[in-house]
């Protein structure tokens, strides 16, 4: 098994690996900045704290977490059964609630916490994680979203490299030797954009087979580098 594999099915190991200590130090940089004011309102956005219990389930965006009271005698006297007189759930996304308040202001932002009731142990499907979500409500063109993000991405990317320069340095050659090589020559370079066409072409002339036909999803957007 791999070291990462081993790291994250035993937490005895976990404690004691080199590269832990520098990954709690960098951690909170990059949540920091993530959040900060000067990557997002510099850029016109307005920060938006959303709920993390809310009745709305996102579009469907994954499965819910519901939530209620640990004692009975709290929602004894609602005829519905609920605290909330309604079904509450961890929020799995802020999205809607972004979009009700991009009615207020042209862009919006949040950074906070997102729960997702997927009987996984992988990194790709985790219970709870933070993320980043934008809604902006009048651009030129998709090209325009794409440059934000690429910006978001680098400039945090950088931020991390410019003040945990040795942590990160330690990480990669405990983890993933020559992969900061990657990360730099990605910072030089502006990110190559593709169509959707274009993505489906270059999965079908993939190596790898496929059992039904490739579409982009979780499973086949890895592939296209």
């Amino acid at each position: 098994a791999s070291l990462l594999a081993v790291l994250l099915t035993s937490r005895e190991a976990w404690k004691r690996a080199p590269a832990k200590d520098r990954l709690w130090n960098y951690k909170p940089i990059i949540l920091k900045w993530l959040g900060s004011a000067i990557l997002w309102q510099d850029n016109g956005f307005v920060q938006i704290h959303t709920p993390v219990i809310t009745s709305n389930d996102c579009e469907g965006a994954g499965n819910l977490f519901q939530v209620e009271p640990a004692g009975s005698d709290d929602i004894a006297d609602k005829d519905d059964g609920h605290f909330f007189s309604v079904p509450s759930y961890l929020t799995v996304s802020a999205q809607l609630h972004l979009e009700v308040m991009a009615g207020a202001f042209p862009a919006v932002y949040s950074f906070g916490p997102a729960f997702r009731a997927e009987n996984s142990q992988s990194r790709r499907h985790l219970a709870e994680f933070y993320m980043v979500e934008a809604e902006i409500c009048f651009t030129d063109s998709l090209k325009d979203v794409m440059k934000l993000m690429e910006d978001v991405f680098k400039s945090s990317t950088a931020h991390l490299l410019s003040n945990c320069a040795e942590d990160v340095w330690l990480f990669h050659k405990s983890i993933s030797p020559g992969h900061q090589d990657k990360v730099d020559s990605m910072l030089k370079r502006t990110f190559n954009v593709i169509s959707y066409t274009e993505a489906i072409d270059i999965l079908n002339r993939s190596a790898q087979p496929f059992t039904f036909s490739p579409k982009v999803m979780c499973q086949t957007s890895v592939l296209p580098t």
